[in-house]
């Protein structure tokens, strides 16, 4: 069933306005959608329907503090408005605040038992934060014929092949496909999972009706490139490939080659030296950012509308910087959506309060291991009590604040006992959001995995099964580093191999047209970066 919107009945007197703003905001007419809303709160200012639409448009804009406010005030009049609370838990969750969002998707559920879009938000939400037996348990009995059940099919299908259960994944997926069968993302999902298990002609085979078609999706290509290549199609698998990179670099060429994020690097210094870390080839350990190169940094992003920088780039840990929290208050300040990640180690109590003001979207806690031995071995310098009592104070002062904690949780050997352990203690200590993830080779600087002699490259992704297309951080960001030099790489070039000019000389749109930078994608556009400094032996732009 699908829940009428709050207080939408024939005798209410703003019905017209209201279901002529739905008109509107189904033809995508957002601009008159809002004219009717607001001309309806006017009449009636906490009408639950119109606060309703309102925060709907919220949503649309990202403006999901807003949306929730909204809601808040609708739910006075409509406690028990099953739309609501889903709206609700869409915004808590979009604001990283997991458990909450859990919470009202769940009372959503409550109050309209077998909604399936509010189970499939909730699916989405559950999977998000590694919660898979219960995202399992929501959406296996859940069977109908709508896109949103294709979806919640497809989405089972992923989750069990993360677990490896590849059969009630194949399952999952080809119910999915029964039930919407041109909807070429749920084709794609079981297209790879045929190529997960050795069946490259089945994924063409279900492919080439989407392959045939004018415009078929990079990711279908890509996956087509995949299973060629294991047939050893070397030529077809090549072409499919020079497509997908062709249309990811259109894309690029399409913003004027400018980044949408940029990574900046407050402090070269880092304090730990990580297992996981490509520290080993760090030429220089010292260094903080000056406050007139951050400021031309906030104008570049300003006058090129950039709105979202990560504090972090290649390498150093942020708050060792003595100017750290002035300066991501002024890029708060400045409208920057701004996330920084840290190893949780340079906090004090006073420290933490000052952390919580801050307006952050997001922190991002390195922290993996549950004891002592398992914690110290991977970050080492750091001490396991100290870090995560830092890691409770922060999870304690941000929980009332916009900012998402995030626990980035990197296991040294790509263990699943690690990981699950890891998972397992920092659910135990009330943290909600948990990623785990794979150790990335840092550019070829660490020897991690195992190496694959086609492609040359050591890594713990299967690279047979893979193919090399455009980095996506190379089209997504520029590094900025403290002394103003501009990196194409803000992940792993500690060292300035891939350097494409000095930020405070020129701007980001003149270098990333520059011929440095475009000397790289060039590369990439041909598919032979055997001469690019780190992006050789880079395992990242695989996938």
């Amino acid at each position: 069933m699908t829940p009428k919107p709050p207080a939408a009945t024939s005798a209410d007197p703003l019905a017209p306005l209201l279901s002529e703003a739905l008109t509107h905001e189904q033809a995508g007419r957002l601009a008159e959608m809002e004219r009717c809303v607001r001309a309806a709160l006017a009449h009636i200012p906490d009408h639950p329907g119109a606060l309703f639409a309102l925060a709907r448009l919220g949503m649309r804009a990202h403006r999901f503090e807003a949306a929730l406010d909204l809601a808040g005030q609708a739910m006075v009049r409509a406690p028990i408005a099953p739309e609501l609370h889903r709206l609700r838990g869409q915004a808590l969750a979009n604001l990283g605040r997991i458990e909450d969002g859990i919470a009202a998707l769940s009372k959503a559920l409550e109050l309209a038992p077998g909604w399936i879009d509010a189970a499939l938000d909730l699916g989405q939400i559950l999977l998000q934060a590694e919660r898979i037996p219960a995202m399992l348990t929501l959406l296996t009995p859940l069977d109908g014929p709508s896109s949103a059940h294709a979806e919640a099919h497809a989405l089972r299908g992923r989750a069990l092949m993360v677990l490896g259960r590849l059969d009630e994944a194949t399952q999952a997926f080809t119910r999915a496909v029964a039930i919407a069968p041109g909807q070429s993302e749920i084709i794609a999902d079981l297209a790879s999972l045929h190529i997960e298990r050795d069946q490259p002609q089945a994924a063409l085979d279900l492919m080439a009706p989407l392959l045939a078609a004018s415009a078929p999706s990079s990711r279908l290509l890509y996956l087509a490139g995949v299973a060629q290549g294991m047939l050893g199609q070397d030529g077809k698998a090549e072409a499919s490939i020079v497509q997908v990179r062709r249309m990811l670099l259109a894309g690029l060429k399409q913003r004027g080659n400018l980044p949408v994020e940029v990574y900046v690097q407050l402090s070269r210094r880092c304090n730990l030296r990580c297992t996981m870390c490509g520290h080993g080839i760090w030429k220089d350990n010292t260094g903080f950012m000056a406050d007139e190169v951050f400021a031309r940094v906030l104008a570049e992003c300003e006058s090129l509308g950039i709105s979202r920088m990560t504090i972090l780039a290649a390498q150093g840990e942020p708050f060792l910087h003595p100017r750290a929290f002035e300066m991501m208050a002024e890029a708060v300040a400045r409208g920057m959506a701004v996330s920084v990640v840290t190893n949780g180690t340079p906090f004090t109590p006073e420290r933490i309060e000052k952390l919580a003001r801050l307006g952050l979207e997001t922190l991002q806690f390195s922290f993996a291991g549950w004891d002592a031995p398992s914690y110290e071995g991977v970050y080492v310098g750091a001490k396991f009590e100290r870090t995560l009592a830092n890691l409770k104070a922060i999870h304690t002062a941000l929980k009332p604040t916009r900012t998402a904690l995030i626990v980035k949780a990197v296991a040294p050997d790509n263990s699943k006992d690690f990981v699950g352990r890891t998972r397992d203690f920092l659910t135990g200590i009330g943290i909600e959001r948990i990623n785990t993830v794979v150790p990335n080779n840092f550019a070829g600087t660490v020897e991690i995995g195992q190496y694959w002699d086609k492609a040359g490259i050591w890594s713990y992704r299967n690279l047979d099964k893979h193919r090399r297309t455009v980095c996506r951080i190379l089209m997504r960001a520029v590094g900025i580093y403290v002394d103003g030099s501009v990196t194409a790489c803000g992940c792993y070039d500690a060292n300035a191999a891939l350097k494409i000019g000095d930020i405070m000389e020129d701007g980001l749109a003149a270098l990333r047209n520059g011929p440095r930078f475009t000397s790289i994608l060039d590369a990439f556009g041909a598919g032979d970066v055997s001469h690019i400094p780190l992006c050789a032996k880079c395992d990242d732009p695989f996938g």
